[in-house]
């Protein structure tokens, strides 16, 4: 996202609320600068924006390096972040979480109610004993060493392979054309 670009589009639309995977987002899995996501905040609080901030990968990367999300440089009066238990607890629960400022939280939950009354409670009872008595950090840790793992044998992989194409293009000839 290019904060010039965001601006004009800003002051030319003045919208309400824009959604941001700001780390990990697919399919490039690009991570936003910590300077970038400053000027975010900036920008938002100057235009009354409110930010929906979904990371749904941020608990698997690679590295420990980790990244400040948008909400954690708010003052919880712009930034809605969410977050799912489908990639790092339960793949097929498919639920999630959010936090936010409280008065769009409590709309909602109202709006949510007035939908569907509630999700699947046997679920979320199974997934509160879950996170009350499972080590989830260290579930999660391994999910990051499998996933990361599995993410060099590709690579190494994909290098073989274009060390193989690579060898047997140089030594194809090519004797005729079927067009």
């Amino acid at each position: 996202m290019i904060m010039s670009d965001l601006l004009s589009k800003i002051k030319l639309y003045k919208p309400k609320v824009m959604y941001v995977v700001p780390t990990f987002s697919n399919p490039a899995g690009r991570v936003w600068t910590l300077e970038r996501r400053k000027e975010l905040i900036k920008l938002i609080h100057k235009h009354h924006v409110l930010v929906f901030e979904d990371d749904p990968y941020g608990d698997i990367q690679f590295t420990d390096d980790g990244y400040t999300p948008i909400a954690a440089l708010d003052n919880g009066s712009h930034v809605l972040y969410t977050s799912t238990f489908s990639k790092t607890a339960v793949p097929a629960l498919r639920t999630g979480w959010i936090v936010g400022p409280y008065q769009v939280i409590r709309m909602m939950a109202q709006a949510k109610q007035a939908n569907d009354l509630h999700s699947n409670s046997l679920a979320h009872q199974a997934l509160y004993e879950l996170c009350r008595h499972f080590d989830l950090d260290g579930h999660i840790q391994s999910i990051r060493e499998l996933y990361a793992h599995r993410k060099d044998v590709m690579v190494g992989s994909l290098s073989t392979a274009k060390k193989v194409e690579s060898l047997l293009l140089k030594n194809l000839r090519v004797e005729c054309f079927y067009g």
